[in-house]
């Protein structure tokens, strides 16, 4: 069962997915070496790596950033990103299919396999219904 919380960002994600943003918006990302602007289109998800958090881009690159998945999750919330794990947040931009096997994964552009935690996996396959009907 889907609580109420959830049931609103998948409207707020099946909203902005239907929306064409036509500016690249730009996140910073700290590492212990520079600072990056990263265009969010170009981010195709993110991992945990304990206090830090791996970003993995469309064209290949990763990058790891001096923050914690929860930062980005937050900062990603209104960009059409989905925490499918506790260790992963993606662009569902990039999703190119979900295989049910072994409790579910969503291969990403790329053939990155990501995997999904039960509790998730009833919301992104409600998350899969609507951008179907849009």
């Amino acid at each position: 069962m889907l609580l109420f919380r959830e049931i609103t960002l998948l409207d707020a994600l099946s909203e902005h997915l239907k929306l064409q943003d036509k500016t690249a918006r730009k996140l910073i990302v700290k590492t212990s070496d520079f600072i990056h602007l990263l265009c969010i289109q170009d981010i195709l998800f993110c991992e945990s790596d304990g206090s830090y958090t791996n970003i993995y881009l469309a064209d290949g690159s990763r990058i790891t950033a001096s923050a914690i998945l929860r930062d980005y999750e937050d900062m990603l919330a209104d960009y059409g990103f989905f925490r499918v794990h506790k260790s992963y947040l993606i662009n569902v931009r990039y999703i190119q299919k979900f295989e049910r096997a072994d409790g579910g994964y969503v291969i990403i552009k790329g053939d990155h396999k990501v995997p999904v935690a039960s509790r998730k996996k009833e919301m992104l396959l409600e998350m899969f219904d609507r951008l179907a009907n849009i």
